[in-house]
């Protein structure tokens, strides 16, 4: 089940070696289930280890309306290994439409499309 997608504006190398983290703003996001933009503040971090190896983390809080129009805020927090288009995404809703997200097991995919990073969620 398809929850929502955020489009984040700028290039993002996944590979790009670094030894501090790095922050990038976030947008918008839309889906059947929430329409919003993104509050400033959310941040992307990368953690690279010795060995090649790293983590992506993903902390954004969402504002908009939930499905049945009533205003709402969504915090996400996403996680990725470094390389993988998959993600492992938990989320925190005022929302009681979008409740039943924060309750489940969600899986997200990530896919750059010209110059915007698009994460989709989904239920598993």
């Amino acid at each position: 089940m398809f929850f929502y997608k955020v489009w984040r504006y700028g290039t993002l190398s996944f590979f790009q070696r670094i030894t501090s983290e790095k922050f990038l703003p976030y947008h918008l996001a839309e889906g059947p289930y929430f329409q919003g933009m993104i509050l400033p503040g959310g941040v992307d971090t990368q953690k690279i280890y010795p060995d090649g190896s790293g983590v992506l983390n993903a902390r954004y809080m969402l504002e908009g309306k939930d499905s049945e129009g009533k205003e709402c805020r969504i915090f996400i927090d996403n996680t990725a290994e470094l390389g993988s288009n998959e993600t492992v995404p938990r989320i925190v809703t005022d929302s009681a439409i979008l409740q039943k997200f924060a309750e489940k097991e969600l899986a997200g995919e990530m896919e750059m499309k010209e110059d915007r990073l698009i994460i989709e969620i989904f239920e598993k």
